[in-house]
């Protein structure tokens, strides 16, 4: 037998093995090459197939973060402090600006948002946008029933405020009222005194009185009524109340009864000296200006008869 026989069949007998009880035959070089290089071509594959996947993981998680955080949240929080503060038309921009930032999973926070916005509306006296404003998020809210007396409410004053319509107004706040918002007993009551009804008035600020105590308005309307029918020392007395009350927004108004009643006391120097401070404050109110102007005229009478003769 050849050499080369012999080495031929020794590497014949290397390249056999036992495994599990079965002779198998080792690969040769060269087919340890091709499955080289199709293990080195599988193994880039994966290589490119994770690559790709992290990316669009990354992708995705950017995209993610990008429409789950903004700035949302803290300009609803100025809005609503805004709000809390009776800065009604920054807290209205604050939080329209809040709804109008791109966030996933923010449709509850923004219909909150929409809520708040619309009772800017309210406060703002703008009762016909906050009508509208609280129709348009109705099916979207859950308590409907508090949506519904929101715009119930913002339709009595509109006919209170806006028209001037007082026995609609009346009407509109009664069933209000008497579903326990006893806060609308002012309202009622300044409804009543409109439309000369006495008895309905007084009672309805004694049950807003008793509930929340004395306020500017409220003794206001209380001083018109009792000048009105020449109670002067009871007018004074509401207006004396709503002084020590704390509450500002209607003490103009009391100031230009107390002028009111130093008037018929015929104390008009007094009396000029509060109107002229309401003058120069309120200049467009036409009955400041009719007091002002009559007041002027009595403190500025012309001693000398207009055709006298030398």
């Amino acid at each position: 037998m050849s050499e080369n026989s012999n080495t031929n069949n020794r590497n014949s007998i290397n390249s056999v093995y036992e495994e599990n009880g079965e002779i198998r035959r080792k690969p040769s070089g060269t087919r340890k090459k091709r499955i080289s290089k199709k293990k080195l071509k599988r193994m880039r594959q994966i290589a490119i197939s994770g690559l790709i996947f992290t990316t669009l993981v990354l992708i995705i998680t950017f995209i993610f973060i990008i429409n789950c955080f903004s700035d949302k949240e803290e300009l609803r929080d100025r809005g609503i402090a805004e709000f809390e503060k009776g800065n009604y038309q920054q807290a209205e921009a604050l939080l329209k600006e809040s709804v109008a930032e791109q966030q996933w999973f923010s449709d509850s926070m923004d219909l909150d948002s929409k809520v708040y916005i619309a009772e800017c509306a309210l406060k703002s006296e703008d009762y016909a946008r906050a009508i509208s404003l609280f129709t348009d998020i109705k099916d979207e809210y859950s308590d409907k029933e508090f949506i519904d007396e929101r715009i119930a409410f913002a339709d009595a004053m509109k006919s209170f405020s806006t028209d001037k319509d007082y026995a609609s107004a009346a009407a509109k706040l009664e069933p209000l009222a008497a579903n326990g918002n006893d806060g609308l007993y002012m309202y009622l009551g300044a409804c009543y005194g409109k439309l000369g009804e006495d008895e309905k008035m007084l009672s309805a600020f004694e049950n807003y009185i008793s509930k929340y105590s004395m306020n500017s308005f409220v003794a206001y309307e209380l001083s018109s009524y009792y000048l009105g029918i020449d109670e002067n020392d009871k007018a004074s007395e509401m207006i004396s109340l709503g002084y020590k009350s704390g509450d500002t927004e209607y003490e103009y108004l009391l100031k230009y009864n107390e002028a009111v009643i130093l008037e018929k006391q015929m104390k008009y120097n007094e009396a000029f000296n509060i109107i002229n401070s309401l003058h120069s404050e309120y200049p467009d109110n036409e009955a400041i200006e009719k007091e002002y102007d009559f007041l002027y005229s009595r403190i500025n009478i012309d001693d000398e008869p207009v055709n006298s003769d030398n």
